[in-house]
């Protein structure tokens, strides 16, 4: 009886081993699987790049940092780093075509400081990661058209000095403030292009009259339209079509005015105005609520609701 006992617990134990081993290689096995599922959705899963952001690399420096590019479902990857990139900068990197477009800031070692030589520069970084210095100026702004041919470019002290770059003979075609209609003392404030970069979209601020600006890429042309708001008040223009969402809630600068401004129940009006046409169209009211507007087609914007929490979307004939 004795042997016999022994052998079973051998064979016991040995099948315990070979269990714990099967087990093992299992649980292996999955864990390289999932492995394998995480690093596929860390590439296959990102889909095509619509836009391109920035993040600082350090808090506390003055340029550096990360672009990363961002899919129509808010997937980002890294894309380029540089130790000077204008990370702060409200549009530091453009997402067009495959192609990124940054603004680095060389030899910025404090501000202010007349004695600094800095700079900042306008860069095209393409898919194989090939950069290409495209513009070179202080207090330097972009947009690109769509399509690429054409840059605007703001520059100056804050901004104010305006020109057209052809992004292929990098030919600068300058235009003055009083081309805009701009008065001394006035701002600069880039809108957006058409999506067939036919036409560029800005507003003027600190003027008697606030006032949109459009300028055509084929002749150049420009055309000047009363805003029927205030700069500070939220909005938001459709590129294509000309038509201004904007609501009469203000620009509040702090917390004690925001809390003044809640307290007085005031109404808020919601409107659709036509630059071209001067056509106006009040929408909604609200008691003191912002309506957040965005274009979500040509012909279809959305906005707060102004009873409830949810979003409403208004299609126009």
């Amino acid at each position: 009886m004795k042997k016999i006992f022994t052998i079973s617990t051998i064979a016991l134990f040995v099948a315990s081993i070979i269990l714990l081993l099967v087990s093992y290689g299992y649980h292996l096995s999955k864990a390289k699987e999932m492995d394998k599922n995480k690093q596929a959705v860390n590439t296959v899963n990102f889909g095509t790049a619509v836009s391109a952001n920035c993040q600082k690399s350090n808090t506390t420096a003055l340029v550096g940092g990360d672009v990363y590019l961002v899919d129509t479902l808010g997937n980002k990857k890294l894309f380029v780093s540089f130790q000077d990139l204008l990370a702060d900068h409200a549009n530091c990197a453009e997402y067009h075509n495959g192609n990124v477009y940054v603004i680095r800031r060389i030899n910025y070692e404090s501000y202010p400081d007349p004695n600094d030589d800095w700079t900042d520069e306008l860069w095209k970084i393409n898919g194989n990661k090939t950069e290409q210095k495209l513009f070179s100026a202080r207090g330097l702004n972009f947009k690109v058209s769509p399509d690429e041919s054409i840059i605007i470019l703001g520059y100056g002290d804050g901004g104010n000095e305006i020109a057209l770059m052809d992004a292929s003979t990098k030919e600068i075609r300058n235009i003055s403030k009083e081309e805009l209609g701009a008065t001394d003392g006035a701002g600069i404030q880039f809108e957006g292009w058409s999506d067939d970069s036919e036409k560029f979209w800005g507003q003027l601020y600190h003027t008697e009259k606030p006032t949109y600006f459009s300028i055509s890429k084929q002749t150049g042309e420009i055309s000047i339209y009363d805003s029927p708001h205030s700069f500070y008040e939220e909005h938001a223009l459709n590129f294509n079509t000309g038509i201004v969402a904007y609501s009469e809630y203000p620009f509040l600068f702090d917390t004690e005015t925001e809390k003044e401004y809640l307290e007085s129940e005031a109404n808020v009006n919601f409107y659709l105005y036509n630059l071209l046409t001067k056509e106006k169209k009040l929408i909604a009211t609200s008691v003191v609520k912002k309506f957040e507007p965005t274009w979500i087609a040509d012909n279809t914007v959305e906005y707060n609701n102004p009873e409830y929490e949810d979003r409403l979307t208004l299609r126009i004939k």
